[in-house]
C-alpha cells in the first residue's frame, strides 16, 4: 500500500510540474515534454531484459490495456489536447502501466474527438494506437514511437 501511494504521489507531482509553464494552444499537434511520462503502479527499475518481441507485446498490452479505458474517460471528463495533460486523467481513471512502459507521443482531433497514442518501453520497442479504429496500428521492435 506503501508504494503505491508513493507511486500516486510522484505520477501526481509530476502532473503537476508538467503542467508548469506551458499554455494550452489548443492544437491538435503532439507536444514533446521530455522524455515518456512512466505510469506503474509499483517501483521499478524499468530496465527490461527481455526479448524485442517480447518488450513490443508489453507495450502492445499495456496499450490495449490503457488507450480504450482512456477513451471512455475522456468521453466523459474531456479529452486533453497534449501529452502533459495526460498524468492526471492516468491517476484519475486508474491506469497503471509496466515500469519499462510509458506514454510517449499523444494527438487530439478535436472535430472528430479521437486520439492516437503511444506507447514506448525503455528497450525501444512501441506500439500506437488509434481510436477511431479502436486498434493498435503501426508498431515496432526499436527506435520509439515516431514523433510526427
Amino acid at each position: 500500500m506503501k508504494h503505491t501511494a508513493l507511486a500516486l504521489v510522484l505520477v501526481s507531482a509530476t502532473a503537476l510540474l508538467a503542467g508548469c509553464g506551458s499554455g494550452s494552444s489548443g492544437s491538435s499537434e503532439p507536444t514533446p515534454s521530455g522524455p515518456p511520462v512512466t505510469f506503474s503502479a509499483s517501483p521499478g527499475s524499468g530496465a527490461s531484459t527481455e526479448s524485442p518481441a517480447a518488450t513490443m507485446a508489453m507495450a502492445m498490452a499495456d496499450l490495449n490495456q490503457v488507450a480504450p479505458k482512456l477513451e471512455a474517460y475522456f468521453k466523459v471528463h474531456g479529452y486533453p489536447t497534449n501529452i502533459a495533460d495526460l498524468p492526471k486523467a492516468m491517476v484519475a481513471a486508474g491506469l497503471y502501466m509496466n515500469p519499462s512502459d510509458a506514454l510517449a507521443t499523444y494527438k487530439y482531433d478535436a472535430a472528430s474527438k479521437e486520439f492516437k497514442l503511444c506507447v514506448q518501453n525503455d528497450s525501444g520497442a512501441w506500439a500506437s494506437y488509434d481510436t477511431s479504429s479502436m486498434t493498435i496500428g503501426a508498431h515496432g521492435l526499436s527506435g520509439g514511437c515516431p514523433q510526427s
